[in-house]
Parts: structure tokens; C-alpha cells; sequence
């Protein structure tokens, strides 16, 4: 289930599941946060999960630092 909250004067979504991984995102309006938390519960119910390009660029490239 989606929680939502207000920081900053934008609207945060967080997705937390068990067996799954916490998903978080931030809005500037509520309705587009609900309709993306919708989607990737939906998503996550399926059994599909589409994974971030950009943290796992990070981690592999602060993982290859740490290692070197």
C-alpha cells in the first residue's frame, strides 16, 4: 500500500511491500503521485518490476570505485 505525505511543498509517495523493494518517489501534485503509486502497485501485483537506470549505473559505479 502507497503512503503519501507532504514535505517541502511537494508530495512524497512511498511503496513498501514485503518480499519486494521500497519504492519512493516525489511529486509537485498529489494526483500524479497517487496515479504513479497506482501503476507501480499494479506493476508489483503482475510481477513486474522495471528497476531505476540510473541507481544501478550508481551503485555498479560506486561499487567498481570501492574495489579498486
Amino acid at each position: 500500500m502507497a503512503g503519501y505525505r507532504k514535505r517541502n511543498g511537494k508530495w512524497e509517495v512511498r511503496i513498501r511491500r514485503n518480499n519486494s523493494k521500497n519504492l519512493s518517489k516525489t511529486f509537485t501534485n498529489k494526483e500524479d503521485a497517487q496515479r504513479w503509486a497506482r501503476e507501480q502497485e499494479s506493476k508489483l501485483d503482475k510481477g513486474i518490476f522495471e528497476v531505476n537506470k540510473l541507481s544501478v549505473n550508481k551503485t555498479a559505479f560506486f561499487t567498481n570505485t570501492l574495489r579498486s
